[in-house]
């Protein structure tokens, strides 16, 4: 018997449309938890970004807290603490935008990059521009010495890229009136 007459046969049974019934219902699922996953993923995403932006919300909050309390204090050694601790806390800040760079940055972990942009674009070009306003030698941003490449790669991939503009608005946006 050839593959011709069990195909007639099955469908002269009455399997064949539970058969048929079988293999939608199964085509069905696939597309479905196919979605599922993607969504999961997505998701998965999104949760390593608010975490990364509540991670630096958090540290800028310890910072605030921590020159306000530095300034209340009359105690010089007690001052020195919080010197101590303000430089301790904005090298984690400096850390965090460092790996959250880097993660933009790599092929293998995938970011999304608009949201990005949009998010840290202030962020990145105030940290580097204020350090860049600094002494030499208390620059962290320094390219030639700086230990943060990412986020000076970065930094000059989002000053490099500007909005595109249709030839109408540039013409307009750039006179002055």
């Amino acid at each position: 018997m050839n593959i011709l007459e069990n195909l007639q046969a099955l469908c002269a049974s009455n399997l064949f449309p539970t058969l048929i019934g079988t293999l939608v219902g199964a085509l069905i699922g696939a597309c479905v938890s196919l979605t599922v996953a993607k969504r999961t993923i997505l998701a998965s995403f999104g949760s390593q970004e608010m975490q990364d932006y509540n991670a630096i919300k958090d540290l800028e909050q310890k910072i605030f807290d921590c020159e306000i309390d530095k300034e209340k204090e009359e105690n010089e050694k007690i001052k020195k603490l919080y010197e101590d601790k303000l430089e301790i806390l904005w090298l984690q800040y400096r850390n965090t935008f460092e790996a959250l760079c880097g993660r933009y940055l790599s092929k293998v972990d995938k970011i999304d990059k608009e949201n990005f942009r949009k998010m840290y674009k202030k962020y990145i070009t105030d940290l580097i521009e204020n350090d860049q306003k600094l002494e030499n030698a208390e620059q962290k941003y320094n390219p030639l010495t700086s230990v943060f490449d990412a986020t000076i790669t970065v930094y000059k991939e989002l000053k490099l890229n500007k909005p595109k503009m249709n030839c109408f608005c540039w013409y307009f946006c750039r006179r002055k009136f």
